[in-house]
């Protein structure tokens, strides 16, 4: 049979708190469900532009809204924006002869690649002949999270009911090639025809591609305080017996953040919650880019 010491307990007792926080967290974030096409687009109000204007969504009741998320340094966005193809350009002005509204969305966080204040905004769209309708700076993320933007471009269509009827990839060729434009397939065009003619499109939705949107790494409370201190406590107490001590100062700094922060905080990025819960209450992201943070719950040591 099995025998329990002090040491033992706290670490399954630790190890049970972080997997019920972790839980807490994730399906906090569930709740968050992600925009259906053929459904109401998620609204918006009091969106701020680059002009110094707030738009709402509702103010453009009845008409078709395209909603574009860039990033000026983007490989991707700038084969779109390339010359002589302007391809975006192009699209962006069709669409305004069409009566669509075309919004612009910048979702990139300060310091991160892609971020400009409204007046560089306005420059970048006057040096590469952009004309889109509204420019939406949304350095907080907010906007791109609540459409699950995760790509520069990743594109929707909203038709006249607010109804969304397209979202992702402007086209089916994934590369940066501007040679590639001219022979694939453009499903945001092919969306916008469908909606003018009040049909559905064909396609609702297709995979974006790469660039990541750079938002903000976003930490958010979803425990009261006792029951982070409670973590804590359960989570570190097995490790201060003597035979611990030395892997107690290397492992310290992990411990508390992984009982205090982590376990406690939800961490969020592209609009997800990544987590994997295994035997020793791990909690981790792969690192990818320089967007990711690499986070452990509990220590591998022990």
């Amino acid at each position: 049979m099995s025998t329990f010491t002090r040491r033992n307990l706290g670490l399954a007792a630790g190890m049970a708190t972080a997997v019920a926080l972790t839980a807490g967290s994730m399906i906090a974030f569930s709740a968050n469900a992600a925009p259906i096409s053929g459904e109401a687009a998620p609204a918006f109000a009091n969106a701020v532009t680059a002009s110094g204007e707030t738009i709402s969504l509702s103010d453009f009741e009845d008409k078709t809204v395209v909603l574009e998320w860039t990033n000026h340094d983007c490989p991707f966005v700038k084969k779109h924006y390339a010359e002589p193809v302007t391809n975006m350009q192009s699209m962006q002005s069709d669409a305004t002869a069409e009566d669509t509204v075309w919004i612009q969305v910048i979702s990139s966080a300060p310091g991160k690649q892609g971020y400009l204040e409204a007046d560089a905004a306005m420059a970048k769209n006057a040096e590469r002949s952009s004309a889109p309708a509204y420019t939406i700076l949304d350095p907080s993320g907010d906007l791109g999270r609540a459409y699950e933007a995760k790509t520069t471009p990743h594109m929707y269509v909203i038709d006249g009911t607010g109804e969304l009827a397209y979202q992702g990839a402007i086209d089916s060729i994934r590369s940066a090639k501007v040679s590639d434009i001219a022979v694939a397939t453009n499903y945001v065009t092919a969306a916008l025809t469908s909606v003018a003619a009040g049909e559905t499109p064909e396609g609702a939705s297709a995979k974006p591609y790469v660039c990541s949107v750079k938002y903000n790494i976003r930490f958010r409370l979803l425990f009261e305080k006792p029951l982070q201190w409670s973590g804590f406590f359960l989570c570190c107490q097995g490790m201060r017996s003597p035979d611990l001590r030395d892997r107690w100062r290397v492992c310290s700094n992990c411990c508390v953040r992984a009982c205090l922060s982590y376990a406690a905080l939800t961490y969020e990025h592209r609009s997800q919650m990544y987590a994997d819960v295994f035997l020793k209450a791990q909690f981790s992201k792969s690192r990818r880019d320089n967007s990711y943070v690499q986070m452990r719950m509990g220590c591998n040591h022990i």
